[in-house]
């Protein structure tokens, strides 16, 4: 399991994303077909260890266990500090780059996530997660909005349901936005 995470990273950031196969510009083409291939490609590349996480958590009994029993949930709380990279956003919305509100929203729940990960694993690990629950809860709804309004605006956009060409959202799709989506949102 441990070899997995950094055999996916070579091959989703360095392997699907560097080379930019998914899209080459800011903005999706006017025909959908156009972009459907990259669109497709980059569901197959994201639904990949997504779907092995779930296979391995709800088919395996040692593979749930081991973030139930084995990793304290302060760890796993301390843990999303990382999504500080979630900076990277809110430049590109702050500099109107890509002038998407959704970008904007994506960036400050990041940001938010990421600061107050640390304080939150820490009153955790102090006070337990039954004691903690009422600020781990809607941390956490936080943290999984951010993930899934992204998602949900990026399809609506892409079928130009949402926010027409002017504000794509097809950065999610470029090199290293993409590469991120695919190697730290699963885990």
């Amino acid at each position: 399991m441990a070899l997995a995470f950094p055999i996916w990273y070579v091959i989703g950031f360095f392997g699907l994303s560097y080379p930019d196969p998914f899209i080459q510009n800011l903005s999706f083409s006017p025909n959908m077909m156009d972009d459907l291939v990259g669109v497709l490609w980059y569901n197959v590349a994201f639904m990949v260890p997504a779907t092995i996480l779930f296979l391995a958590w709800s088919k395996t009994c040692w593979f749930s266990n081991l973030f139930i029993e084995k990793i304290p949930y302060y760890i796993m709380i301390a843990f999303q500090s990382y999504r500080i990279c979630g900076l990277g956003y809110i430049y590109l919305w702050y500099t109107d780059t890509v002038g998407n509100f959704c970008i904007g929203w994506v960036g400050f729940c990041d940001l938010t996530i990421s600061l107050t990960s640390i304080p939150l694993a820490l009153h955790v690990k102090k006070y337990g997660l039954k004691e903690s629950s009422h600020l781990v809860f809607p941390w956490t709804v936080l943290g999984i909005s951010d993930v899934g309004l992204g998602f949900v605006l990026y399809y609506l956009n892409y079928l130009q349901v949402y926010s027409k060409d002017e504000n794509s959202l097809a950065v999610f799709m470029l090199y290293p936005i993409s590469g991120i989506l695919f190697t730290f949102v699963e885990w």
